[in-house]
């Protein structure tokens, strides 16, 4: 390992054999021995016997497989992050099914425990596949300076800044239309009434264009203010640890505050976040573990709180509250807590086996294999116009039919391995995410590599959302590349036209 202030200078540590197998993967395979033995006293242990499978393949392929184990330092990074989610997947799920049993969310029936487990089976043989994926990357590309200093750094010059936070704050204005508009819009999702989809004709509709228009130079902002704070944070190195920690949680806050307009959808403001953590810990100050831990724990917390708070305006039962209510009323923080659940959320979110299995069951494990039109409609599924002849083909359209037995209402996210599945069955699992490892060690290599914070940041930003396929669908990683990293392609394709010296 590099001196233990190697990362306080601002300077990139290099990838090799002893960084990755570091002590963090004895630590995670100790944790999935302790989970094995808590699915032995599990009061639904015996239905979902996979689970233990499971647990123990993601602790066996970190004990044999060097190249998937996660580094010590950074703490956040590429590889550890889809390794937290796979986790999550293949361990802390499939423990909370064996104490609580599987939670149905919006599933019209339960699949039996036989085909849970067979699901199971098929998360824990995709993780093997990554692992073989992220095995065949490192043992040909291993990280080093050399190739380091041959990469072109983005410096970004304050008036580009501003010129992002301009097309940020018309991307606003598009999408509100006032002042009043944005304001209500954070009061209450209830007072939200900007223009949506389902509210245009045409995608060439006018209300349509507008909605594109203005959902996709909104993150400009957002950009705007990570591209400051990267500036800083490379200068600041030497400064208090106090004063850099209040910057960065300032920079967080205006973050969350700007991702946080697209329909109260929690992903799109914790991928920034995350990335930013990373970039933190990566170039200024290094992170410890048990603070990433503490803060896990919090983040969990506050997302089902959340996620209490956003269902309150979907169920008849209960009455819409705004945000100044549901922090300062106690009882309607009371009915928050009543209402927030984590191992629901976890189970919705973290990749719950029983939405693959009702995929699979209701399609009779793919009877009629589709040979790559499920995956490539789901690709398309997003983009504005070319997209729309392919959306009634894609594993959206059919697993939301399946699911409410009729077309037109989306809001539920098809599982990856299951669109796998029905175009290729098995083979098409392996081979997607043995493709999925190669590409996560290629952007923790880029990642360390990086020769700014922003680059850092845009590795981190970009793994963060394609860690998503291990838990979620490829249209939502494809929207993702459509309407969030125009302000990436805008930094990417300018570094390249410009002069060598000249900031962006």
């Amino acid at each position: 390992m590099l001196p233990s202030d190697s990362v306080e200078r601002g300077t990139q540590p290099t990838v090799s054999r002893y960084d990755l197998a570091s002590s963090t993967a004895i630590g995670l395979a100790i944790t999935a021995y302790v989970g094995a033995a808590m699915y032995l006293v599990a009061p639904h242990s015996a239905r979902f016997p996979a689970a233990a499978v499971g647990v123990l393949a993601f602790a066996a392929v970190l004990m044999i497989l060097p190249a998937v184990r996660p580094i010590r330092q950074p703490v956040l990074c590429p590889l550890n992050w889809t390794l937290l989610v796979f986790f999550v997947q293949l361990v802390v799920v499939p423990l909370l099914l064996s104490f609580f049993g599987p939670f149905p969310n919006t599933l019209p029936l339960m699949p039996t425990d036989h085909d849970i487990n067979l699901a199971i089976l098929m998360s824990a043989g995709s993780f093997v596949a990554f692992a073989v994926g992220c095995e065949l990357y490192s043992a040909r590309r291993i990280a080093g300076p050399r190739h380091a200093q041959r990469v072109r750094k983005w410096r970004v010059s304050p008036l580009a800044v501003l010129l992002f936070a301009a097309l940020g704050v018309l991307g606003f204005l598009i999408s509100f239309g006032s002042i009043a508009k944005l304001t209500a819009y954070y009061e209450s999702p209830e007072n939200y009434v900007g223009i949506t989809p389902g509210t245009a004709n045409s995608l060439l509709s006018r209300g349509a264009l507008a909605y594109t228009v203005g959902l996709m130079l909104k993150p400009f902002l957002g950009f705007a203010i990570v591209i400051a704070w990267c500036a800083w944070a490379e200068r600041s190195t030497r400064r208090h640890t106090v004063a850099l920690v209040v910057v960065t949680l300032a920079a967080g806050l205006a973050i969350a505050v700007s991702f946080g307009t697209f329909s109260y959808n929690r992903g799109t403001f914790v991928a920034p976040l995350i990335s930013l953590a990373a970039v933190y810990g990566n170039r200024v100050r290094r992170i410890r573990l048990w603070w990433i831990v503490v803060a896990g724990v919090i983040s969990i917390l506050l997302l089902a709180a959340f996620q209490a708070y956003r269902s309150s305006f979907q169920d008849p039962r209960y009455t819409g509250f705004s945000l100044q209510q549901a922090i300062g009323d106690p009882q309607v923080r009371q009915q928050i807590l009543q209402e927030t659940d984590v191992n629901d959320l976890l189970q919705v979110y973290g990749g719950g086996p029983q939405y693959l299995a009702f995929l699979l069951k209701q399609t009779d494990y793919a009877a009629d294999i589709h040979y790559g039109k499920t995956t490539l409609s789901s690709i398309l599924y997003p983009v504005p116009v070319l997209g729309r002849p392919f959306r009634a083909s894609s594993g959206v359209q059919i697993y939301n039919q399946l699911i409410y037995g009729r077309i037109g209402q989306i809001d539920q996210v098809v599982p990856f391995q299951g669109e796998l599945y029905l175009d290729f069955h098995l083979p098409g699992v392996i081979i997607g995410y043995l493709l999925l490892g190669i590409a996560v060690m290629f952007l923790q290599r880029r990642f360390l590599e990086a020769p700014t914070a922003l680059q850092s940041f845009v590795w981190q930003y970009t793994a963060t959302w394609l860690a998503f396929l291990v838990i979620g669908s490829i249209a939502v990683v494809s929207q993702v590349l459509i309407y969030f990293f125009l302000p990436i392609y805008a930094l990417a394709a300018w570094s390249w036209i410009r002069p060598k010296d000249r900031p962006i």
